[in-house]
């Protein structure tokens, strides 16, 4: 194993410790804003993940999955915080 292949390992154990805090956190969560916030950040993780596979394997086609796998945790994160305000309005 060379030096970049560690940091591929390195990283990729940091992403998914980030996702088992976020599940931890969607579970826990006490309030629907940390569990919509958990999510957004395990879409994100997830992100960073194929991100590494895409530079792993060299493969320039995963850039078209990550800007549209990119755009829906912003909008559902989007409607569901306007869903929660509208319903605090009431």
């Amino acid at each position: 194993m060379n030096l970049i292949e560690y940091a591929y390992l390195i990283s990729k154990f940091f992403l998914f410790l980030g996702v088992l805090l976020a599940l931890y956190r969607f579970m826990k969560g006490p309030e629907p804003l940390d569990r919509i916030i958990a999510l957004d950040m395990i879409a994100i993780t997830g992100l960073g993940l194929l991100g590494i596979f895409m530079i792993e394997t060299g493969d320039k086609t995963i850039i078209d999955i990550l800007l549209i796998y990119a755009i829906l945790p912003f909008v559902g994160t989007a409607s569901l915080c306007s869903l929660i305000y509208k319903k605090r309005l009431k």
